[in-house]
């Protein structure tokens, strides 16, 4: 029977990826590290992805079910007008301390994945990175094979719809569908676990206030210490700033269907002391500006 405490901690993987990248010494270790991931390690949903019908319904599917496998990342997938924008948080705080391994190695998991999955050497529209750019570029070029951008606003991987429609070559919906019939009742299982009641409270404080709080504000409402609320979301497989980003996003899609608000006064609700900066975090999110989101909006 699954059990999510039976999951190994971000914090015992955290002090083995410190640990061995102290001891091995070698520059870009996370990027490495990711190279050599096999989709195999991931029991029942790593057969899903290899069964599922493209690369699209893969990277859906990992996003809907990669909480079975841990909560150290946070995982959002949003399709835009080009293709697909996958947003990638470091959920747990252990891991934060070594965000360039956690998301170099994820990153290259990830495209590694796609590759085997496909039989085809799939190349990302583009690649930003939370982190400041490495000494040792040269192997992130040769990886990802697509402009690369560091220290963003957050960790995202674009992907064209013509390359997320390559089929699975080991494809079967039948088998798929037998893994989903296993799969599913692990992630109600998950869904319906009490400690999920952190998020659902941060995420109607900010319905009630209208605003986004400080993390520190916060924890005072909850009546817990800034640490404890940080180490409760880590255990829930997210972060303060990952729901502060989908609690802002949700409300400026909300906001934008509303044509008579103007950008920037939406920027100034959702505590954007600039529009542009708003503009901007809104295309890290979407891919779309808000004035190309309002107009497609209009369109549909």
């Amino acid at each position: 029977m699954f059990n999510a405490d039976k999951r190994y901690p971000a914090s015992v993987l955290a002090n083995l990826w410190k640990h061995a990248k102290t001891q091995s010494k070698v520059e870009n270790f996370g990027l490495k590290q990711g190279q050599i991931f096999d989709v195999g390690v991931l029991n029942t949903l790593g057969f899903l992805l290899m069964n599922s019908a493209d690369l699209n319904a893969a990277l859906q599917e990992y996003c809907k079910y990669q909480r079975i496998v841990g909560n150290a990342i946070a995982l959002s997938f949003d399709s835009t007008v080009k293709g697909v924008v996958l947003r990638v948080d470091v959920a747990d705080a252990a891991l934060q301390a070594l965000n360039e391994v956690a998301e170099s190695s994820f990153a290259a998991s990830l495209i590694c994945s796609l590759r085997f999955l496909s039989g085809h050497h799939v190349v990302p529209n583009k690649v930003r990175f939370s982190f400041k750019q490495p000494p040792a570029l040269a192997e992130y070029a040769q990886l990802f094979a697509c402009p690369l951008e560091f220290s963003c606003p957050t960790c995202t991987l674009e992907f064209s719809a013509s390359v997320l429609a390559m089929p699975v070559i080991h494809h079967n919906p039948l088998v798929k569908q037998t893994l989903k019939d296993i799969i599913n009742p692990i992630l109600k299982s998950l869904d319906n676990a009490p400690q999920h009641a952190i998020s659902a409270s941060i995420l109607k404080q900010f319905e009630q206030h209208g605003v986004v709080l400080k993390l520190e504000d916060m924890a005072t409402k909850l009546a817990i210490s800034s640490r404890s609320l940080q180490a409760k979301l880590a255990s829930e497989g997210t972060s303060y700033k990952a729901l502060v980003r989908q609690y802002q996003e949700s409300m400026a899609r909300h906001l934008l269907d509303k044509p008579d608000m103007a950008i920037a006064d939406i920027a100034y609700l959702l505590g954007y002391s600039e529009h542009t900066n708003f503009s901007r975090a809104f295309a890290n999110w979407t891919g779309k500006s808000p004035k190309q989101y309002r107009e497609a909006s209009h369109v549909n």
